[in-house]
């Protein structure tokens, strides 16, 4: 690739082997007497030939060793330089922690970071409160709407009108407790969001709005919702981790269509070391990803199965 000068001239004369092992014949004594001294001698005269480029190339060395080239010179200076200005670099960067008293601890974790974050709120944008549909198996009670209008009381009113398709003969006790306790909560904000939802023998829950497609499963739902609604709820936009948060919702859905009970504690190990010690997974206050997680362990009925922290933590989201 590149050409450059060599920095030792030599003319070392190298003799090849012929051979890959030299071996002594086996066939007489007298031959084998005749092959050693040829190998001593050519040894010796190896030795001869070969000793006297090595010094050569030995005292090429020394010689280029004790002098200094002008080349050499300059690069030491260059180089003394740039050591004193990372010296003076250093210190200024000293100086200026000193000065605004910076902390040295080390950074928290994403949870609790989040926790100490505060969003400040925004008014709603009410152009795109459309009104929506959602069709809901009465076998699969969307939780999380609950708790989402209990959350946004003060910020936006979730006002739902529940209807029973003909495909439902008759609604489950859960499907009826949530009805009630939706109807009872009155919300305080004068922004509303229309729901339309529908019990109707679906196999997943879905959300019609206008003429966009279908959004299928909860926590999508819970996507949108926290797209159009209060600000601080918008995991993408107030500097929460987006892909944590989106594996957790992720993770619920993959609750929901756990078969065994072997697959719900694989999801629920790693979800008890991601909570630790803290309050909610969205810091010590719950987000969409807690109200999506709550709902599909109320939905798959595994409850039992929880550890004690998440247990603690399921109860305290659902109130």
């Amino acid at each position: 690739m590149y050409h450059i000068k060599p920095i030792i001239s030599s003319n070392v004369h190298i003799e090849l082997p012929t051979s890959m092992y030299q071996i002594k014949p086996i066939s007489t004594d007298h031959l084998n007497d005749i092959h050693s001294n040829n190998l001593n001698v050519a040894g010796s005269n190896l030795a001869d030939v070969s000793e006297k480029p090595n010094r050569d190339i030995v005292q090429q060395i020394n010689k280029i060793l004790k002098s200094k080239s002008g080349d050499m010179e300059e690069l030491e200076a260059r180089q003394e330089i740039i050591l004193k200005q990372l010296k003076e670099l250093k210190e200024r960067l000293m100086s200026m922690h000193k000065e605004l008293n910076v902390c040295s601890k080390p950074a928290q974790s994403r949870v609790q970071q989040s926790s100490q974050t505060k969003t400040a709120q925004k008014p709603i944008d009410a152009s795109n409160l459309r009104d929506i549909v959602i069709n809901a198996n009465p076998s699969n009670v969307p939780f999380s709407l609950v708790i989402l209008k209990k959350l946004w009381t003060d910020r936006l009113s979730i006002n739902i009108q529940f209807y029973t398709h003909s495909s439902v003969s008759s609604l489950s006790q859960s499907a009826v407790n949530f009805q009630h306790i939706c109807t009872a909560h009155q919300s305080t904000s004068a922004t509303a969001l229309n729901v339309s939802l529908i019990w109707k023998n679906v196999d997943s829950i879905e959300m019609i709005n206008g003429s966009t497609l279908p959004i299928i499963g909860e926590s999508n739902i819970l996507r949108y919702l926290a797209r159009i609604g209060p600000n601080e709820f918008n995991y993408e936009t107030n500097g929460s981790n987006c892909n944590e948060i989106d594996s957790q919702l992720d993770l619920s859905e993959m609750l929901l269509a756990a078969e065994t009970a072997r697959d719900r504690q694989t999801i629920f190990k790693n979800l008890n070391a991601t909570l630790g010690k803290n309050e909610y997974f969205g810091g010590s206050e719950p987000r969409i990803n807690d109200l999506s997680l709550a709902s599909a362990v109320l939905q798959s009925t595994a409850e039992k199965e929880l550890p004690p922290t998440l247990l603690k933590w399921s109860r305290k989201v659902m109130g």
